[in-house]
């Protein structure tokens, strides 16, 4: 921590001197131009050519600024090409070191240690890109979400929601849209639960009278194993052919790719609506996906009708 020591501090007609003691004392009048000499400092050298830090009439603080943010509350502002903030934890031999880092419009959180000598280590442990996306433990989106979770399976799971207060149902996670809430995963004592909206009030022309079995009929259930996974066989659907008999079972188009669109940078020569392709030239497929359950209604009408049929025919 820096010291300075006085002998006086007068107040003569209005002008302030301050007198350094010692056998070379220095006097400083209110308006002197006096450079000090053999002050000896810790922190800010006292022979700078430059202002360091500044605290403007509002209590901001500018570090490599004359001019810091001027914003209610005081804020603090530090002007570099790369500026930093470093946290320290002394408690240890190996000191922790924590680094916040703004560059490009990414600020980056990293992690290290120093060692006596001043020398850091650090790895990367989260960012904010310049488009507002989140990265945990990676540095880039791996696809277009807005939140990015990079994890080791061994060690560890991509997210924890505790509920702390209760057992009772409650919602672990919520889903809106422009429409209102749209659905939820819910936690009960034992279970989890993903439901989606289906109040009658947010339904018309409600019909129970249409064919389920012509249509289930036109499904093709089929056992088969992703490319990925060669050594597992599983039962399941191909997209493409359950769309055109449950509709809202799936998302994408048959056949879909990447494409340029609105408000992206575009590459030279490049329009909005061409393919967008890979670092070998290759379209870059968007994968159809399904949801099994919205099946179960075509499924349960079908027996349904089925169980009619064969009640006709014991009755015949």
């Amino acid at each position: 921590m820096s010291k300075l020591e006085t002998n006086t501090i007068d107040t003569i007609s209005g002008s302030t001197t301050l007198t350094l003691g010692g056998t070379n004392a220095t006097t400083i009048a209110q308006d002197s131009a006096t450079t000090i000499t053999g002050l000896k400092s810790t922190g800010i050298d006292d022979n700078a050519t430059s202002t360091a830090i500044t605290i403007d009439s509002t209590g901001s603080v500018g570090i490599g600024t004359t001019a810091p943010f001027n914003t209610t509350p005081s804020s603090f502002t530090i002007s570099n090409t790369t500026p930093a903030i470093f946290l320290e934890d002394t408690d240890s031999t190996s000191y922790g070191v924590g680094r916040f880092i703004f560059s490009n419009g990414i600020l980056t959180y990293l992690v290290g240690s120093r060692n006596g000598t001043g020398t850091s280590g650090s790895s990367e442990y989260m960012r904010i890109d310049s488009n507002g996306n989140v990265l945990i433990n990676a540095t880039s989106q791996s696809n277009v979400e807005r939140v990015n979770i990079s994890y080791a399976r061994a060690t560890h799971c991509g997210m924890v929601i505790d509920c702390t207060d209760s057992t009772a149902i409650t919602p672990a996670i919520k889903f809106f849209n422009t429409n209102g809430d749209v659905g939820s995963i819910d936690m009960s004592g034992s279970s989890t639960s993903y439901t989606t909206s289906s109040d009658y009030r947010l339904k018309e022309n409600v019909s129970y009278d249409f064919d389920a079995t012509t249509r289930l009929k036109q499904l093709r259930p089929a056992r088969f194993n992703f490319i990925a996974d060669a050594d597992t066989t599983v039962d399941g659907f191909i997209a493409h052919e359950v769309s055109s008999v449950v509709p809202e079972a799936i998302t994408g188009t048959h056949n879909e790719v990447e494409v340029w669109k609105e408000g992206e940078e575009l590459p030279e020569g490049v329009s909005v609506g061409d393919n967008k392709l890979d670092e070998n030239g290759n379209t870059i497929p968007v994968y159809q996906g399904i949801d099994q359950a919205k099946l179960v209604p075509l499924l349960v009408k079908t027996i349904q009708e089925l169980e009619a049929r064969i009640t006709e025919l014991e009755n015949a």
